[in-house]
């Protein structure tokens, strides 16, 4: 009996009108089907079941084909749907695409069913209204309305203490590490204005690091220098596997240094530099040592260059600024007599003017002063020779007489 009233009644307020069916509606003349009413909802779509991945939604065909769809999906938590909008055209409702997707929590996602934020977009996104352009950005005014910006020629904005622009493009972040006074950028520089660029924050003793995936460069400070393949934190630390070297400079007195590893190591290792050249503040050079302060005491002092260690060399040339031993040849000098040399050479065990075995072991041989003594006494050993020729030419006249 009940379901012959609701039936009664469903004909009493349906009213057909030229094969157009109207429910509330007395001349249904828009559409096959005209649902009116003014103090409810007009239709309601119920699936009695309830829970996960159930559907209640409704579909579009055209022909054969389905078109499209909107339909709410349950999950597993209890009153919590996914309402999605589909495309496509397939043959069947399952071959439609979900395109956009809203959840209970007001979060749209277009191409993504689990949108993480109020609007989560996976795809590109184009605005071609507003005078769109290369190189433009979007700005939004005070009320939240945005319309694109020429940016081509601007520059980094600056505040009125210099600070940097906070990321939400509005207030000024104060006490921030990068600074902008519209001219220079300071990192950890509250006053950039030595130079373009002023970096005066550290790690451990390091300012930058350019390349540090790879067997990059850094930029030290305290000892000012520049780091291959490492940076100082602590002790020398690899950027990359392998070999590192150093240039750089001891600020207390200006001497510039050239280090390197030994040995290679692993990314991230500890591994020691040494020293292998210094040029000091008065143009002297040492090579070869990692203790260059031990070797400059063992070579001597007075050097422009020290070399710890062998030299090969194609050429050599020594210029002396002093007198070449020629004044031997001169009339007036003075040579030793043969048994005064004898007697010297008893007594000294060396050349006279020629330095001892000892003198050499102690503070060696200076290469250009010790040809020039060499020259001295090859020429007096020619004076000698000339002399003892022309007494062997006596003695022989003496014989043929």
């Amino acid at each position: 009996m009940k379901q012959l009233i609701i039936l009664l009644t469903i004909l009493i307020s349906t009213t057909a009108y030229a094969q157009n069916v109207g429910i509330g509606e007395t001349t249904p003349t828009d559409t096959k089907l005209q649902i009116k009413r003014s103090d409810s909802a007009l239709l309601l779509l119920h699936n009695s079941s309830f829970g996960a991945d159930v559907k209640t939604g409704l579909f579009f065909k055209s022909g054969s084909t389905y078109s499209g769809s909107i339909i709410t999906t349950g999950s597993t938590l209890a009153q919590t749907f996914r309402l999605g909008i589909s495309t496509f055209g397939a043959p069947s409702p399952s071959g439609l695409i979900e395109r956009i997707s809203i959840l209970d929590g007001g979060n749209v996602g277009i191409g993504n069913t689990n949108p993480l934020a109020k609007l989560d977009i996976n795809g590109q996104v184009k605005i071609t209204g507003g005078a769109p352009g290369v190189g433009k950005l979007l700005e939004s005014d005070a009320s939240g309305l945005a319309t694109w910006s020429d940016k081509s020629a601007s520059f980094l904005p600056t505040g009125a203490s210099g600070n940097t622009l906070r990321h939400n493009g509005i207030g000024w972040a104060a006490n921030n590490t990068l600074y902008n006074n519209g001219i220079n950028i300071g990192i950890g520089n509250t006053n950039p204005t030595t130079a373009g660029l002023v970096v005066d924050k550290v790690v451990g003793n390091t300012n930058a690091i350019f390349g540090s995936n790879t067997s990059g460069v850094s930029v030290q400070t305290s000892w000012p220098g520049i780091g291959f393949n490492t940076y100082y934190s602590s002790g020398s630390i690899m950027i990359a596997t392998g070999g590192a070297g150093y240039i750089g400079a001891d600020p207390t007195t200006g001497r510039l240094i050239l280090a390197n590893t030994s040995a290679n190591a692993t990314a991230g290792a500890y591994n020691a530099l040494q020293d292998k050249m210094w040029i000091a503040n008065d143009g002297t050079v040492s090579l070869g040592s990692s203790n260059l302060n031990a070797e400059n005491t063992t070579l001597g002092a007075g050097y422009k260059l020290k070399v710890y260690g062998k030299v090969l060399s194609e050429e050599v040339r020594v210029q002396l600024k002093t007198a070449w031993p020629d004044y031997v040849f001169d009339k007036n000098y003075k040579k030793l007599t043969i048994n005064e040399l004898e007697k010297y050479v008893d007594l000294h065990k060396h050349l006279p003017n020629i330095p001892s075995a000892k003198e050499i072991e102690i503070d060696g041989q200076h290469l250009g002063e010790i040809q020039r003594k060499m020259i001295e006494k090859i020429e007096e050993l020619s004076l000698y020779v000339i002399e003892l020729k022309k007494e062997i030419d006596i003695l022989k006249e003496k014989t043929k007489k």
